[in-house]
């Protein structure tokens, strides 16, 4: 396994904490990406480097992931007095503790960019459409090359799936006016992800971007 980041450092840590809302690592990216007044902003690593810094306190820090009574009790607990259906309520409960385990022995692993889900990709996240003026939105030109890598990465990410979502092989052109005809949920994401990867454009990220488009437009053509 290659050497860990400070960006896989911050996303096992999201995960850690809170599960229910990031359990992979493009739910913690697109949280912090493009969500706005997500408790984070542009800060120092005191080295001349930008990266995420949190404005306020998150009580839930360094809990580790919990069990899903603990963390959802009126869920797991729930009883309506139908067998069957308290029987159901049952199972989830046991699968989503199935699932904790599972990422609690895996983590270093799972918060990993080595680590993608196959088949039906768990990792896919639908991008907040409003996304202008969040953190990738306005990255600054300084920002830590470990958290540059990772933007991009996630941008072409996000890129290929909008385009894998909607069938669309067109031009950015056409594509573009798609989405402001009859997408405009996607509208912001894609511009905003088209102009980070222009920003910080690597060749290498590039020519991976384009073998990741292709197999999202294969496993779309065979849906």
């Amino acid at each position: 396994m290659t050497e860990r980041t400070i960006v896989d450092d911050f996303v096992k840590q999201a995960m850690l904490d809170h599960f229910s809302l990031f359990p992979t690592r493009n739910h913690v990216l697109e949280h912090l990406f493009l969500t706005l007044g997500n408790g984070f902003e542009w800060g120092s690593d005191g080295y001349g480097n930008a990266v995420p810094v949190a404005y306020f306190l998150d009580r839930h820090a360094n809990r580790g992931i919990l069990l899903f009574e603990e963390e959802m009790p009126d869920m797991a607990n729930k009883t309506t007095g139908l067998p069957a259906l308290d029987a159901a309520y049952q199972v989830n409960a046991e699968f989503q503790n199935l699932v904790r385990s599972w990422a609690a022995a895996n983590i270093d692993v799972i918060s990993s960019d080595a680590f993608h889900f196959y088949g039906h990709s768990l990792g896919k996240v639908k991008p907040y459409p409003y996304c202008k003026g969040g953190l990738l939105d306005t990255a600054p030109d300084n920002i830590h090359p470990e958290w540059k890598r990772a933007a991009v990465r996630f941008a072409h990410n996000i890129l290929a799936q909008i385009r894998g979502s909607l069938g669309l092989v067109n031009s950015d052109e056409e594509t573009l006016r798609y989405l402001e005809q009859r997408a405009q949920e996607y509208l912001q994401p894609f511009q905003v992800c088209k102009a980070a990867v222009k920003r910080f454009r690597d060749p290498a990220q590039e020519a991976l971007a384009a073998k990741l488009i292709a197999e999202v437009l294969a496993e779309g053509g065979k849906s």
